[in-house]
């Protein structure tokens, strides 16, 4: 109602209802706000849209923009796990010829941990860029989505391109889904890669805080607030006017056939637009083309600030656990770090080998550290049939990919952590020191 009051009238606003039945259904509303002479809302009248159809195109047609554009980058990504890979296989050939010399053994050890965090970094930016998941608002540091897959791209677009940040100081917190902002941002960078090809050039992400009266005499139809702003500049080929008046239509493209979808800037818009938001274009045929995003900062604040928190030595413990996952060599690895720490450790290489285990030894066992992708029995298997045995008994699971309905299903059972790999054993060790704590 405060937004009725403000602006009067609204116009397509997207909203998701569920039927009486149960069935999901989304519809565009529309509302107009009727005032009493002085200027006090009585009521509001309006019509709603059944939008179900389009929203379900919409969404299939971005998750098809978004692995085109990932096959764009997948040559630069097995570049980058090679580079990878060559850095480990390097320093373990060294390692035997620095046994006796602690500053070389101790540097190899420290590079091979940094090409691990590397890899695993790009793991988890694929994971989260691919998913198929129903885009899901936070708050977030647009500035931190940037640093990310700008990292990303340096590593993976050819070497003949080259990036620079330009800031001009922190970003406000926005409100968006931090996938979709990593598709803004990707598309907008995939094009300009492409327009500066084959010679290479520059990519310029800039950003920039607007007062609402500043966007407003740029574009009328900012309303009241900060926006954020991010920019791409490329120094390729330019746009000319009559393409420009068409660049966000779907499916319509300058690539040559079988070179994109055309569907790139139009999701761009698409986007924006469903975080109230607004795209705006500047382009010089042969100087090259800058995107401007605009979006809404968020009215809270409470992630302008890091909270450093004091490394804290984990503690020890006696207890009996279960360690079930099907990779000899990490099972064993974590079993001899979980025993170090003084754990009784029990393995089992499957589920159904996990639940035997547990089903001989359940006074014992008091948590289970399983992996989610089991043979033979899932670990959602085996955790529901432990948790038949013994309802009280502590769960964590470790995975490298869950959709939200299996989230939903690992909720229900009351699953104590969920840790996504790539996972290290100190993260593993603490987080099981922690649902003992926590239940004394």
């Amino acid at each position: 109602m405060d937004r009725i009051r403000r602006d009067r009238t609204i116009e397509d606003l997207p909203l998701d209802l569920l039927r009486t039945d149960g069935t999901p259904i989304s519809i565009l509303a529309s509302i107009t706000g009727r005032f009493d002479d002085t200027g006090e809302l009585i009521g509001t009248q309006g019509y709603i849209v059944d939008d179900t159809q389009r929203r379900n195109l919409e969404r299939q047609l971005f998750q098809a923009q978004k692995m085109d554009s990932l096959g764009t980058l997948a040559g630069g990504i097995a570049h980058d796990f090679n580079n990878i890979l060559g850095i480990l296989f390097a320093h373990l050939s060294l390692l035997p010829l620095t046994l006796g010399q602690p500053e070389r053994f101790t540097a190899a050890i420290e590079a091979m941990s940094k090409a691990s965090e590397r890899g695993a970094s790009l793991v988890r930016q694929l994971l989260s860029f691919a998913r198929l998941n129903e885009p899901a608002r936070e708050l977030i540091r647009a500035s931190e989505v940037i640093d990310e897959l700008a990292g990303l791209l340096r590593e993976t677009f050819p070497r003949v391109i080259t990036f620079e940040r330009v800031s001009d100081g922190t970003l406000p917190v926005i409100h968006a889904d931090p996938t979709q902002m990593h598709q803004i941002l990707l598309n907008l960078c995939v094009n300009a890669r492409d327009a500066m090809m084959p010679g290479g050039g520059s990519i310029q992400i800039h950003t920039k805080t607007w007062s609402a009266l500043e966007l407003m005499a740029r574009l009328p139809e900012a309303r009241g607030g900060d926006y954020a702003e991010i920019s791409v500049t490329d120094t390729g080929s330019g746009i000319s006017e009559e393409v420009l008046a068409r660049i966000f239509d779907p499916f319509y493209s300058t690539k040559p056939k079988g070179r994109g979808t055309g569907l790139g800037l139009s999701t761009v818009y698409g986007i924006v637009k469903s975080h109230n938001g607004f795209v705006d274009v500047e382009s010089t045929l042969g100087k090259g083309t800058t995107f401007h995003i605009f979006l809404p900062a968020a009215p809270l604040s409470g992630l302008n600030k890091k909270i450093e928190r004091p490394k804290v030595e984990v503690k020890r413990g006696s207890e009996t656990l279960l360690l079930v996952d099907d990779e000899e060599s990490l099972r064993e690895a974590l079993r001899q770090i979980l025993e170090n720490r003084g754990y009784k450790v029990i393995t089992a290489a499957d589920g159904e080998e996990a639940i035997g285990l547990f089903t001989k030894h359940a006074d014992a066992i008091q948590l289970v550290i399983t992996d989610y992708g089991l043979p033979r029995r899932s670990g959602y298997d085996v955790v529901e049939q432990i948790k038949r045995k013994n309802p009280n008994v502590k769960v964590v699971i470790v995975t490298g990919f869950l959709d939200s309905d299996q989230r939903a299903g690992l909720a229900d059972l009351k699953v104590d952590a969920i840790l996504m790999k790539p996972v290290r054993p100190d993260q593993i060790a603490r987080r099981v020191r922690e649902i003992f704590d926590n239940h004394q």
